[in-house]
């Protein structure tokens, strides 16, 4: 880990996450970790949708939404952008937007857990 936070993490508003921390990186930094350990099987159960044919588009938009909050919390805005995008699409019950939206919070999400996984 860092001593001190980066001047870039991808899809991450650093400075409003360093706010509602209080400006303590390493309590910021440990819970970013957390929320990406804490939603691996989350994410993987996403992209097990993909493959479905029929969606519990209920179920969805309620993943969608707490995966909204618990960016929101950490200033992942980029993930909570696409999370609402989801939660949207599930509601609506449209299968190929349910699908793209899964795909680009998937790609957000590796791509915050890999950088931070080297980090």
């Amino acid at each position: 880990m860092t001593a001190m936070p980066p001047n870039y993490l991808p899809g991450i508003d650093i400075a409003e996450g360093l706010e509602r921390f209080s400006g303590n990186w390493d309590t910021y930094f440990r819970i970013m970790k957390y929320f990406v350990k804490s939603h691996e099987t989350v994410m993987a159960d996403l992209n097990g949708v993909l493959s479905q044919n029929s969606v519990d588009f209920n179920g969805l938009a309620e993943v969608a939404h707490k995966i909204k909050g618990a960016a929101a919390n950490l200033s992942a805005i980029e993930i909570r952008q696409r999370a609402l995008k989801l939660e949207q699409s599930s509601k609506a019950q449209d299968i190929a937007d349910v699908k793209m939206d899964i795909t680009n919070i998937l790609n957000s999400f590796y791509e915050l857990r890999d950088v931070i996984d080297n980090m």
